[in-house]
């Protein structure tokens, strides 16, 4: 992160009433004030030198405004920030985990019928990792997610796709179709040959068992030559 930007300094205080954050929270609700503002909330208190908002406002900095990628920080980063010690970045990192989790519920409650929809359901929980990790949506007749599991986390590049297990969990949930997904931690969601082999044996087990696999999907980043930041193998024909 880098932590060269000097805020200029001011006291929440010092501001009118009406202005400051969490004033403007019980009064106008959350989706009024800015990603900043609300940082601020969570933080509560600045230091003598440096307000709440210039602490949030150097956090965001250090991120390029990316929430996913402070959500991710870990505490070292964090405790960098002038402003930030072991209080405030466990404070933040338990906010972002309690986020996380009310985003998985959400989803667990979902149609999952696109490759849009199967990236979204997925990518909060490939956010963080290292390694690249294989798991399974399940799905009922109206693509309806029935949940999903991890089936294996490997090293970057090589994780084993093994279909005994993702058929028989599907068979014991009741499952009537599944989506495969998986990270690529290098970033890039375009498929390997050995993705997509593996992918073509799982369609293949899936037409015995009668439990189709609709997609399989990957995961990385969005970047400006390549703004979708998943990959449908179904999509692309590639199954």
């Amino acid at each position: 992160m880098d932590l060269a930007l000097e805020p200029k300094h001011f006291r929440i205080t010092d501001l009118p009433e009406e202005s400051r954050p969490r004033e403007r929270l019980h009064r106008l609700g959350g989706d009024a004030l800015s990603t900043e503002e609300l940082l601020a909330i969570i933080l509560r208190t600045g230091t003598p030198r440096r307000s709440a908002l210039d602490i949030a406002r150097q956090l965001l900095h250090n991120c390029d405004n990316d929430l996913a990628r402070l959500a991710t920080a870990d505490s070292a980063d964090l405790t960098a920030v002038s402003g930030i010690g072991a209080a405030k970045s466990a404070h933040l990192k338990a906010i972002f985990s309690l986020a996380k989790r009310m985003a998985d519920a959400k989803m667990q409650r979902s149609c999952v019928a696109s490759p849009a929809e199967a990236a979204a359901y997925f990518r909060l929980k490939f956010l963080d990792l290292q390694t690249e990790q294989l798991r399974v949506l399940l799905l009922d007749t109206k693509s309806m997610a029935l949940g999903d599991f991890r089936v294996t986390e490997g090293l970057v590049n090589q994780v084993p796709i093994h279909a005994r297990e993702v058929f028989r969990r599907a068979v014991q949930l009741g499952a009537t179709k599944i989506v495969l997904a998986h990270n690529h931690p290098s970033g890039d969601p375009t498929p390997s040959a050995a993705d997509i082999q593996a992918t073509k044996k799982m369609v293949e087990a899936g037409k015995v068992l009668d439990i189709p696999l609709v997609d399989h999907v990957i995961l990385g980043r969005a970047t400006e030559e390549r703004p979708r930041d998943y990959f449908s193998l179904r999509e692309a024909q590639l199954i």
